[in-house]
């Protein structure tokens, strides 16, 4: 920013954090929504994948507004929050340069986030659960019966009952 003499100009460098702080925030919700896409299934996933959608959705139309620079407005703007205003005229000349790399891939993203969002929104709640392989089979009832053998089992023909989701712990009807 140019400023009369005997001042000298002002070089304000501000960056994206203070121009576009929604893309931190966006960011955030993202990465905690890829961990709840894990942890959730069925209509739960459903939600997430949606919101995961509008977040990259919202970030991406923040980070492109900002591919040709912030206006002279809202650099007045921040050029005041961040200076003190002495010796700062109300019609002081501002002079934006941009990098337009970071607002480009952050837009890139923003859609690469949406699109993912709306493919688990899609066909997330097909998709196997976190834990969904460990639970005990649906059906509960008795417990299946035990080999007629009466020795000890086998590991391998323990580690076979809980491959075929029998509980090896659970004593057979009738038994101790």
């Amino acid at each position: 920013m140019a400023r009369g003499a005997p001042l000298p100009d002002l070089l304000e460098t501000i960056g994206g954090r203070t121009v576009a702080p929604a893309l931190g925030g966006a960011a955030l919700v993202a990465l905690a929504g890829a961990v709840a896409v894990l942890a959730t299934a069925g209509w739960a996933r459903r939600v997430v994948g949606a919101l995961l959608a509008i977040t990259g959705l919202a970030a991406a139309f923040a980070a492109a507004r900002l591919i040709a620079g912030p206006t002279d407005g809202r650099a007045r703007e921040l050029i005041a929050d961040r200076t003190s205003g002495v010796g700062i005229g109300g019609d002081f000349a501002v002079d934006v340069s941009a990098h337009t790399a970071w607002p480009v891939a952050a837009a890139a993203l923003g859609l690469v986030i949406a699109l993912a969002g709306l493919m688990v929104a899609v066909r997330g709640p097909g998709w196997s659960a976190m834990s969904a392989r460990y639970e005990a089979p649906a059906g509960g009832g008795a417990a299946p019966a035990q080999p007629a053998e009466s020795g000890p089992q086998s590991d391998l023909a323990l580690w076979t009952a809980l491959d075929r989701g029998d509980d090896p712990t659970r004593s057979a009807p009738g038994g101790r």
